[in-house]
């Protein structure tokens, strides 16, 4: 008898565990307190201190999204993208895809509001970016780009290195950097100096698009 109660209690422990493994990977689709919204406004955090203003449809906790949901807003340039998948207070957590009307498209599994582990695709269908863990393994980022406007002169420009190290130079200076990207946002540390440079980034075969804060744009050319 204590044996087959025994049996019971890990039964009943090992279908408990899947259970909260399942929740993790999809959000939070599990809560029983979860209501039910359909094309309201909201303000999300997306990417690094960005928040945009869209629609979502989906599962909220108190008002806020999570778990399964489907959220759609405009970048900077206009353009419209969507997010489809799992929420966890507000943020992209678990599997999901993002969409852009423009036939960019990236999917995978989401951690605080990041690709996790997963791969990025550029309007072709073309490979552009493949993380696992949090980590890079490969970016059409990687090589030599050069300002068009300056290329002849070599006094603006970057080099990405597949390690995520780099280099920027600008008018004779040369600095060491460390870079990183995703979801169409390129980040640049000058360790000299420790400030980031932070744009939104697209990549036409090889031509460059970088756009910062204050709307600067520029346009590089790959030279490497």
């Amino acid at each position: 008898m204590k044996k087959i109660v025994a049996g019971i209690l890990i039964l009943v422990l090992v279908l408990g565990l899947v259970a909260c493994g399942e929740s993790s990977n999809n959000g939070g689709g599990n809560d029983t307190n979860l209501t039910r919204v359909e094309n309201v406004e909201v303000s999300l955090r997306v990417f690094t201190d960005t928040y945009r203003t869209g629609t979502y449809s989906g599962e909220v906790l108190d008002g806020v999204p999570h778990g399964e949901g489907v959220f759609t807003t405009y970048n900077a340039q206009g353009i419209r993208w969507t997010y489809t998948g799992g929420f966890v207070d507000g943020l992209f957590q678990g599997n999901g895809v993002m969409e852009w009307e423009t036939g960019r498209r990236e999917e995978g599994y989401y951690q605080y509001g990041y690709l996790f582990s997963g791969r990025i695709y550029d309007e072709d269908g073309d490979l552009l970016l493949e993380m696992e863990n949090g980590l890079m393994l490969s970016s059409a980022l990687v090589g030599a780009w050069e300002h068009v406007e300056y290329r002849l002169l070599e006094e603006l420009g970057f080099r990405f290195n597949a390690d995520g190290s780099g280099t920027f130079f600008e008018y004779g200076d040369i600095l060491e950097i460390i870079w990183r990207s995703g979801n169409g946002v390129l980040t640049v540390e000058l360790i000299e100096y420790e400030i980031d440079m932070v744009f939104l980034y697209s990549i036409t075969g090889t031509h460059l698009t970088l756009i910062d804060d204050n709307d600067w744009v520029g346009e590089f050319v790959r030279v490497g």
